[in-house]
């Protein structure tokens, strides 16, 4: 099973200052990811498309964009088997906060997840 720890200190956090998607140049905001099933809550900065911030222990509300999911639903979704979107209309995540941007946000995870899965068993 994925550790949010392992994919937010390790994965996600290796590729600060690199774009997450090219064309994402514009793209600058920061969302939480609240885990439901264990206390893990992680703030994430975008800025002109890059990662600049990744941070344990965040309030949920830190953040325009709030998401709430449960491990093994992130999990599918950062091993690019399930897209954010269709977690969120499968009521599997919630969206709170700025609902629009974080629609908008849900997609670009959902091609930065695709482009880029993560297999626990292969991350070093």
């Amino acid at each position: 099973m994925i550790s949010p720890a392992d994919y937010f200190t390790g994965f996600l956090a290796h590729r600060l200052h690199r774009p997450l998607l090219t064309g994402y140049d514009g793209l600058s905001t920061a969302f939480t990811v609240h885990f439901r099933d264990c206390p893990d809550c992680w703030l994430v900065r975008v800025e002109r498309g890059c990662v600049v911030e990744v941070r344990p222990g965040a309030d949920p509300a830190a953040a325009p964009i709030q998401f709430e999911v449960d491990v093994p639903v992130f999990a599918e979704m950062a091993a690019g088997r399930l897209s954010p979107q269709k977690a969120f209309f499968e009521r599997r995540t919630d969206i709170r906060g700025d609902l629009f941007n974080g629609m908008k946000m849900a997609r670009v995870l959902g091609l930065f997840f695709a482009a880029n899965p993560y297999c626990p068993e292969k991350a070093t």
